[in-house]
């Protein structure tokens, strides 16, 4: 997101910076580490449980300019298609999307607009250095 936003080429990043599109694939349970993470994102699909990732269900975060005042949120959906759109095998399309639910982020005191930078804030503050990439030095 920070390469996207800044124009400016991080080298340990496998996407072009002009990229609007990353797509990272991961496990059920990996989401609902990840909305965990974020402080405890709760969503409810229609047919599902309550916070229940089920097959192909996704978290999609969006950066969004704010106009006018130009400050960059940061906007968290679920995606999943309905029981019915997977038992009819239905190609899912503009015109018959799959379900999009807008979600509250608890880290960003409960808003669905998260000012961007204090989603970075967040994020740095609770995950490990270590675990992190960090930039090798030049030969």
């Amino acid at each position: 997101m920070d390469q996207r936003l800044s124009g400016a080429k991080n080298p340990d990043i496998l996407a072009p910076v002009a990229s609007k599109l990353s797509l990272f694939v991961a496990h059920d349970v990996n989401l609902v580490a990840l909305a965990s993470f974020l402080g405890g994102v709760v969503w409810k699909a229609e047919g599902f449980q309550e916070n229940d990732p089920g097959p192909a269900g996704s978290l999609v975060f969006e950066l969004h300019k704010v106009k006018p005042s130009g400050q960059v949120v940061l906007r968290l959906f679920y995606v999943i298609a309905t029981l019915d759109q997977m038992r009819s095998g239905t190609a899912l399309t503009l015109t018959e999307p799959p379900q999009r639910i807008p979600l509250a982020i608890p880290a960003c005191g409960g808003r669905y607009d998260c000012p961007y930078d204090e989603f970075k804030a967040y994020v740095g503050t609770h995950v490990r250095p270590d675990c992190l990439i960090t930039p090798q030095p030049g030969p």
